[in-house]
């Protein structure tokens, strides 16, 4: 329900929050993978261990609809846009993944280049469907597994195809690559885990068609022995000046998740150096956050076991949502940590593991919760929907139109919400696209009527 306290913190840009009116939704499908939709309206969930996807829908919030493949039935869908189209890959027989998107049932092939082999995967997707980013396995013997994977993008043309953009040349450390898993609202910048040495990864983004780390790499080449004697040489990975897997130590990190303000959010390990001759160190993990607009890479040191990050919502990352039923909340001077259940006003089903994608507005929550499997003794992992009666912010593209002290339209990213009475929303056409006091919509330009008033708006 929109209330008119929706308006005067819009115009006001303050934040607010719903306790008392959450729904809480969620399946016993294993799934490992979620994604919300920009406005909330649908919600994509994956088990990568099985390769089977489910789609959620606001309409029809009770039910999680299993997406099926041609083959096996196996489909991994990563993200999904304002209108309901989702963005993965199916299982091709004999092993391989090809990437492709799904719209109404219907699953349609992205194009792959000829030297590309197993895993290639659509992984995000803009809220208006114009631009999917993803990954190429592509064909190399020199990186040991015989592929690396390579980010790419692919751009809605003007016949409503799509093109690959794709460069075979992007200069990767020797290797499998780069996995990308999140991408900024505008298409243009993939973060995810790149794969920098033997048993090693980091957080890395895919921007101005280089790859961007904050991390050290050297290779060297030592000489190996045996009793006394040198063998021969190989080449050695050392990342921030420490041995790949030297006393089994291995450096671990990737973006996550990434929010309307361009914000990517993540963990990764850094090396404290604890003695001067550079011999002995120790490995701490810190949850991170890279401010795209600054150029800024924020590590947030695991005090209170706070050691990953998976989204935000706000202008300021007024809501910071951690790993297990926490988020911090506030700016740096006032931030505090809050369970998510209880501030929020909902009880889950069993422990949350983290919410890992919110619409723009903060109003839908996806995440994944986990049970001990009582068989096996081994956690199980199954997704879950959080609906706020309001949105968490109101400053995301937003645009009030006031009638009168007692009638406001508030346009915002995918969703017209109409305060003080019941609205309408109809395409050029004349087609009626939803009534009532909030309507998802589809980026486009709209009449909207309520009571005496009718008007033309854009959505973005």
């Amino acid at each position: 329900m929109i209330k008119q306290i929706l308006i005067s913190t819009t115009l006001l840009g303050m934040t607010i929050t719903a306790a008392a009116e959450a729904r809480y939704y969620t399946t016993d499908e294993l799934c490992d993978r979620v994604a919300v939709s920009s406005n909330g309206r649908y919600v994509v969930a994956t088990a990568t261990d099985e390769s089977y996807s489910y789609i959620w829908d606001e309409k029809n919030p009770d039910q999680f609809v299993q997406v099926f493949a041609d083959y096996k039935n196996k489909i991994e869908l990563y993200d999904i846009t304002d209108d309901g189209m989702a963005v993965g890959g199916y299982y091709v027989e004999g092993g391989s993944y090809q990437p492709c998107f799904v719209v109404e049932g219907l699953i349609v092939d992205l194009p792959i280049p000829p030297m590309s082999k197993n895993f290639n995967f659509a992984k995000c997707v803009t809220a208006d469907g114009n631009v999917i980013g993803g990954q190429i396995a592509y064909s190399e013997p020199e990186s040991g597994i015989g592929v690396r994977y390579r980010p790419c993008f692919w751009r809605l043309n003007d016949d409503w195809e799509y093109d690959l953009e794709f460069d075979p040349e992007v200069e990767l450390p020797a290797h499998q690559g780069f996995i990308p898993q999140c991408m900024n609202p505008e298409g243009t910048v993939l973060g995810g885990r790149l794969y920098c040495a033997t048993g090693s990864e980091v957080p890395a983004l895919y921007k101005d068609g280089k790859m961007v780390f904050w991390n050290e790499l050297e290779d060297k080449i030592e000489p190996f022995y045996y009793k006394g004697e040198i063998l021969g040489y190989s080449t050695q990975h050392y990342i921030d000046g420490i041995k790949d897997g030297w006393n089994g130590q291995y450096l671990t990190g990737e973006f996550v998740g990434a929010d309307a303000w361009g914000n990517f959010y993540g963990c990764r390990t850094l090396v404290d150096w604890t003695s001067e001759d550079g011999e002995d160190y120790e490995l701490s993990k810190y949850a991170i956050i890279y401010n795209i607009a600054e150029d800024n890479m924020f590590d947030y040191p695991a005090e209170g076991r706070i050691t990953a990050f998976s989204t935000g919502v706000g202008a300021d990352r007024q809501y910071v949502f951690c790993n297990g039923d926490r988020m911090l909340v506030g700016n740096e001077s006032t931030e505090e940590v809050k369970v998510i259940s209880n501030t929020f006003g909902f009880t889950n089903a069993s422990a949350i593991t983290a919410i890992m994608s919110t619409s723009d507005d903060g109003r839908v929550l996806g995440g994944i919760r986990q049970e001990i499997h009582p068989a096996i003794g081994e956690y199980m992992y199954y997704p879950f929907v959080v609906v706020l009666d309001e949105p968490l912010v109101n400053n995301v593209g937003v645009e009030v139109i006031a009638e009168n002290k007692d009638l406001a339209v508030v346009i915002s990213k995918g969703r017209i919400d109409f305060a003080g009475a019941q609205g309408e929303v109809y395409d050029l056409d004349g087609r009626l696209m939803g009534r009532g006091t909030s309507v998802n919509v589809p980026t486009g330009v709209y009449v909207v009527k309520a009571g005496d008033m009718s008007r033309k708006v854009m959505v973005k």
